[in-house]
């Protein structure tokens, strides 16, 4: 952090807390459909919530990751989300 208090590397920083965070949604929304179908699948569910812990715990290192490291994070992260997401 610098000497406002600021994480080095802002707008990367905030780019890959973004990109974190939807990842994140994506698999509780994933979570909550998954818990609430007729026959929900036990392997799914803790697939997809072992994803999320993934992502929760990548987001907590965001806060002491090098610059570097945000970087590996956000392109790790928007590749994923490419995935989840498309068609």
């Amino acid at each position: 952090m610098d000497d406002n208090g600021e994480q080095a590397g802002g707008t990367e920083y905030e780019g890959a807390v973004e990109i974190l965070r939807r990842v994140s949604v994506w698999y509780s929304q994933a979570i909550m459909a998954e818990r609430r179908a007729p026959t929900p699948d036990s392997q799914r569910l803790e697939h997809l919530m072992a994803k999320r812990q993934e992502c929760v715990e990548d987001q907590q290192a965001l806060t002491t990751a090098t610059p570097e490291q945000v970087e590996q994070l956000a392109q790790r992260y928007a590749a994923r989300w490419k995935e989840l997401t498309k068609p």
